[in-house]
């Protein structure tokens, strides 16, 4: 806008006169021009100022759309994310009941499982607890884990089935993390599989 002003301002010039006088351009200055000096300038522009109301505007009917979609949640506004448990492997019956020829015959005791998944019991409550903040609401159910242990002592793939309302909360993701990142004693046997229920109140 402000190249076709400067050009039609050239073409102006020069049609005006010289000689200075009180109509020195004689009437050849066009809209957006005066009469200076016996020649024709382009007036400044003013810069259009901002219409903060109006952009304000626009982020309010953003908010308001989000708070009026259908089932929109109190959590969508706040700094929530559910886990991701994307690298986790899921339980596959399959490895457990596999048996390796070159393995040995020994296993896990089952006190020693329980004692290590009651050691994750305090990271399953805070998986809780940052849901239940982020929902505001308290949560109950019951989580129950079915997991594989290799002889490595690491976890293979862990599935997690959640009841109440733990599984709408985004505890799930989390738990079958903190199981998938504990390690288990080492034993000179083939992979085992686990179940294990944590009831939260």
């Amino acid at each position: 806008m402000r190249a076709s002003l400067a050009t039609t301002a050239v073409l102006f010039i020069a049609a005006c006169d010289p000689t200075p006088g009180p109509d020195a351009c004689y009437g050849v200055c066009g809209e957006g021009t005066h009469c200076e000096a016996g020649k024709c300038v382009v007036a400044e522009l003013e810069e259009p100022e901002p219409e903060p109301e109006a952009a304000s505007g626009k982020k309010k009917k953003r908010r308001r759309r989000g708070r009026k979609g259908s089932g929109a949640s109190k959590d969508e506004g706040s700094s929530f994310k559910a886990e991701d448990d994307s690298n986790v492997p899921g339980y596959d019956p399959k490895a457990a009941k596999g048996l390796d020829m070159n393995a040995g015959t020994d296993r896990l005791a089952d006190r020693t499982i329980r004692q290590h998944l009651s050691r994750l019991e305090p990271k399953f409550n805070k998986c809780i607890e940052k849901s239940a903040l982020a929902h505001e609401e308290s949560l109950k159910g019951e989580l129950d884990f079915v997991l594989s242990i290799q002889p490595s002592g690491k976890v293979g793939g862990v599935t997690v089935k959640a009841s109440g309302n733990l599984k709408k909360a985004g505890v799930v993701p989390c738990a079958r993390k903190v199981v998938y990142g504990h390690r288990f004693p080492s034993f000179d046997g083939s992979t085992m599989g686990v179940d294990y229920s944590f009831k939260v109140d």
